[in-house]
């Protein structure tokens, strides 16, 4: 595969890799995204209802 990934690839890494509790630096590092563009991805995901915060 080359080129960027599609927004939907981004989230569905994010949704595979936290099915099990994940840092928030362990999941920006596994889907080599910055910060900044992790908390936007991470903050969709909650909005939506499809990912929540571990405790």
């Amino acid at each position: 595969m080359t080129g960027r990934r599609t927004a939907y690839e981004i989230y569905w890494e994010i949704l595979v890799f936290c099915r099990k509790p994940q840092s928030f630096t362990g999941i920006i590092n596994r889907c080599d995204l910055n910060s900044m563009t992790g908390q936007e991805y991470l903050a969709f995901l909650m909005e939506k209802g499809v990912h929540h915060r571990g405790a």
